[in-house]
């Protein structure tokens, strides 16, 4: 047997053992016994299942954004172990999966880790005797382990399927899902309390007015979302634009745009910040478009005039991006991404620290995939070439802290970066990255 084989084998043993196990768990519990229970069961799931539905995919990487969880943690601290773990396993089924025609095996693996994880959150919160009707210390504390226990379970069986699919490390997988997918946590279950309280003291119309708005906030980011893709779609059209006048760099102001993310992720940055480096990172090229065709293509060297007219598209370009409002601060990651950190880059010669960070991360992110493609003045270099040619020149024409960070990032370059956030970012719900035909 290959080794891929016996990884698949591994891989294809493991999710049928979660799913004899979510079955054999939900069979030991048993059926709902009383209409409280069955209805709580059956809203609950519902409302879980419309959540998973109305998911939103993120604007950049693969992730989408899903409250699926409050549902299952209300009902836990509502109810019982068993009412837990049947709304988790149900909420989980996402009718636009299985629409889309997604691995019957990926949905069945779902619906079982699930209600083991809601189980695990029900049984943790009962041991330490929460009780919705005392809200005190003891129920904090309670809410807290019980959805901490939610979230770990939920991580280690998703996470080793990724691993197993992907050839990945566990430890790696799991870091980067614990780190991504704890923020979704932290928020929702908050609500989760006030939903459970509303429905003690009005019942399900406490449970609408709780839930309402955020559906309505779903439809707001939805059309948020949109807008800015539109806006991505124009500024990734522009870059395209922009390498299609030189034939040897098509695709390179993509790869760029998702070297520098990864590499200031990493430093730290989060939220807008990292998507505006996305965006002018695209556009770093961007002032290219006053450079002659000929001049950008040409095969030896090039004269003086010529030198500056390349040396020209930096500033040019910030010129460009200045008059984008939400760009603007970001112009001066384009302006001095040619700039070298010992100072003697153009066009302003600033050195160190005074060059702002988003320059210095396009700078190594540029330099890598200029050695990494072949170009008409240059042969194509390994990435361990590349990678050591970036250390020779860490302190004089690069930032060291951020050649580093590359380096190490390329050292595990197999994409667990994507399907960790993808699973993290789903919650509940979604065996990312996994193909199980």
């Amino acid at each position: 047997m290959k080794a891929g084989d016996f990884l698949d084998f591994k891989l294809r043993l493991y999710v049928y053992a979660v799913i004899a196990c979510g079955a054999l768990l939900l069979m030991g519990l048993g059926l709902p016994e009383t209409s409280a229970e069955i209805t709580a069961i059956i809203v609950f799931s519902i409302i879980g299942m419309l959540f998973e539905a109305l998911s939103v995919e993120a604007l950049i990487g693969k992730s989408t954004i899903s409250v699926s969880l409050i549902p299952v943690i209300t009902v836990a601290l509502l109810f019982d172990i068993r009412a837990a773990a049947w709304v988790g396993a149900l909420s989980s089924i996402n009718i636009k999966e299985i629409r889309g025609g997604k691995p019957l095996l990926r949905n069945l693996f779902n619906f079982s880790q699930v209600a083991i994880s809601a189980a695990a959150a029900g049984a943790t919160y009962n041991y330490l005797g929460g009780d919705i009707r005392e809200v005190n210390l003891l129920f904090g504390a309670s809410v807290v382990v019980g959805v901490l226990s939610l979230f770990i379970a939920n991580a280690v069986l998703t996470g080793v399927a990724v691993s197993l699919s992907e050839r990945l490390r566990l430890m790696k997988v799991l870091r980067l899902m614990l780190s991504s997918g704890g923020l979704a946590y932290a928020v929702t279950a908050p609500l989760a309390v006030l939903t459970a309280v509303l429905h003690l003291h009005v019942g399900y119309l406490g449970v609408a007015l709780s839930l309402l708005p955020l559906f309505l906030a779903r439809m707001s980011f939805k059309l948020y979302r949109d807008m800015r893709q539109h806006y991505l779609e124009t500024v990734q059209a522009l870059a395209q634009a922009i390498d299609a006048k030189d034939t040897y760099t098509r695709g390179h102001s993509g790869r760029v745009a998702d070297y520098a993310v990864d590499i200031a992720r990493r430093m730290g940055w989060q939220g807008d910040k990292l998507e505006q480096l996305f965006f002018t990172a695209l556009l770093h090229d961007i002032g290219k478009i006053g450079v002659r065709d000929f001049v950008l293509t040409k095969d030896g060297r090039l004269s003086q005039a010529e030198r500056e007219e390349i040396n020209n598209h930096p500033s040019l370009g910030a010129d460009i991006v200045t008059k984008i409002a939400y760009l603007k601060e970001g112009a001066d990651y384009i302006r001095h991404h040619h700039e070298h950190f010992s100072g003697v880059g153009y066009p302003s010669q600033l050195a160190g620290g005074n060059i702002p960070l988003g320059a210095r991360i396009i700078a190594v992110a540029d330099a890598f995939d200029a050695m990494t493609t072949v170009r008409s003045y240059q042969g194509l270099r390994d990435m361990s070439e590349a990678i050591s040619e970036l250390r020779r020149c860490s302190g004089s024409q690069f930032d060291p802290a951020v050649v580093e960070t590359f380096a190490r990032a390329l050292a595990g370059y197999d994409d667990v970066d994507k399907y960790a956030r993808e699973a993290a970012a789903t919650s509940l719900s979604s065996l990312a990255g996994v193909s199980l035909q």
